[in-house]
């Protein structure tokens, strides 16, 4: 059965909240591409920030140690269109980092390499890697396929597709034993006769359960187990809750938007107006990548 855009966004809204802190999406790109890096502020986080409701947004991309822009998609059905959709986010960042007018310079633009990761959990047969190209797309092939190309590595997460994947990257195990869990209680839950959306709900509930008692995602859970529950409810939803559900999440983007924006006044001016609005010192870290030492010496 073809799900419908409420039905994809509940698990993408998870995957988007729980990687958008910076140690947890280190620790997933270090894991996907074999580096080492050990220092969350060398992430830049450079997310589409456009409605949700239109779905033109990108899941996750950032730029690490500004060398490379990093794309994460997350999936539940895969599209064959990721390759251009990949393409076009690029440029729209890019836009972003590059002054026009330097392209008129006589001095060679540089310009950040780009990486097009889309992380597949669904529910057809797929292998444990596989690839896209924009090419693919050509109406005409031959020559024309030499001027231009972006590659987009398809990596399957489903629980134990990618076994050293998940051992490399605790948050994406956790994550996929969390979407495991989901659908093994809803597929059981559906079979005693509860309605879909029902189902869900309480699947969802009982993954969280599962996940805390056995100390998976745990500080991410304790913090965002009512907001994890409360996407389930992207399913089947209607289109006033569906609404009222993206100006909530639009509301936490805004914030993150607020942070990229005053990083030109500095990492502990941003720290200092998140204490002052009284933000946690927990969420105060996450977002600057400040220690507990730093935040309460400002």
């Amino acid at each position: 059965m073809k799900k419908t855009l409420a039905q994809r966004k509940y698990k993408d809204s998870t995957f988007r909240s729980l990687f958008k802190n910076k140690r947890r999406l280190l620790e997933l790109y270090n894991a996907i591409d074999g580096t080492s890096y050990t220092d969350p502020r060398q992430i830049e986080l450079n997310t589409l920030a456009s409605s949700i409701f239109c779905g033109v947004r990108n899941d996750i991309s950032f730029k690490i140690a500004g060398k490379t822009v990093v794309l994460i998609e997350h999936q539940s059905s895969l599209n064959p269109n990721m390759p251009l959709r990949m393409a076009v986010y690029f440029f729209e960042i890019l836009k972003g980092i590059v002054e026009g007018g330097k392209l008129h310079d006589s001095a060679p633009v540089k310009i950040p390499s780009p990486q097009f990761v889309v992380l597949y959990n669904g529910t057809d047969n797929y292998p444990a890697e596989g690839e896209l190209k924009l090419s693919d797309a050509f109406e005409e092939s031959g020559n024309n396929r030499r001027f231009m190309e972006a590659w987009v590595r398809i990596i399957n997460i489903n629980k134990g597709c990618n076994p050293k994947l998940e051992d490399k990257s605790p948050s994406l195990a956790g994550y996929c034993t969390f979407v495991a869990k989901a659908r093994e209680f809803e597929r059981k839950l559906r079979q005693k006769g509860l309605e879909e959306k029902a189902a869900r709900t309480e699947a969802v509930k009982k993954a969280v359960k599962y996940c805390m008692k056995r100390d998976i995602l745990l500080d991410y859970l304790k913090k965002n187990s009512l907001e994890v529950v409360d996407m389930s409810s992207f399913f089947n939803c209607t289109l006033k809750n569906y609404k009222a559900i993206c100006r909530r999440e639009a509301q936490r983007e805004a914030k993150m938007e607020a942070l990229a924006e005053g990083r030109a006044e500095g990492t502990s001016q941003v720290a200092k107006a998140m204490k002052v609005a009284g933000e946690t010192v927990s969420k105060i870290m996450d977002y600057t990548g400040l220690s507990r030492r730093e935040i309460a010496a400002l």
